[in-house]
């Protein structure tokens, strides 16, 4: 049982990632190019455009892309769910024995992106209730990267609990630097 399912319109999620992209551009352009601060926000603003680029395919081209044929239904959006930990366990485990039954000692971000998404997609044209979970991997790994991305990151987002607490230590060391920069 997943922890957060939630149905996610694909204009709706366009419309908020632009949004928050235009909130990113504001701030970076009003820094100045020497400010630590400036390049990661940049990075995020870049990351959404690529995201943009994935919900734009899935909204527009997905169902009739010759490319994926996982995909074959005009949708307007797809179902995502946060994982437990036992299924987030269970991702970490497979991803680490499938490489290690390939002869990999390594596991890469990519890959294990893709049992993220396979594993937390609920309802999508790319997979059906039917199919077991290496099925779904297999579907998932067919998709194109900027999708898988985007997905992977509301895959976090629900798997993630608990409100903003606080500063994120990223932001808690941007701001020593500064005081640092300022003394």
């Amino acid at each position: 049982m997943p922890l957060k399912e939630e149905y996610i319109d694909f204009d709706e999620e366009i419309q908020r990632l632009e949004q928050k992209r235009d909130a990113l551009a504001e701030q970076v352009a009003a820094l100045d190019e020497d400010v630590p601060k400036r390049e990661g926000l940049a990075e995020q603003g870049q990351d959404i455009d690529v995201c943009l680029r994935g919900l734009r395919w899935a909204r527009d081209d997905a169902a009739t892309d010759d490319g994926v044929p996982v995909w074959s239904d005009d949708v307007d959006g797809v179902t995502l769910a946060g994982l437990t930990g036992g299924e987030f366990g269970h991702v970490e485990d497979t991803v680490v024995a499938d490489a290690l039954d390939r002869g990999d000692t390594r596991v890469g971000e990519g890959l294990t992106r893709i049992y993220y998404v396979a594993k937390a997609t609920q309802q999508a044209p790319y997979v059906d209730g039917s199919m077991s979970f290496t099925d779904s991997v297999q579907a998932v790994s067919q998709l194109p990267v900027p999708f898988l991305k985007w997905a992977d990151d509301r895959v976090d987002e629900l798997t993630t609990i608990g409100g903003d607490e606080g500063n994120s230590f990223g932001d808690l060391v941007a701001e020593k630097q500064a005081n640092q920069d300022e003394t």
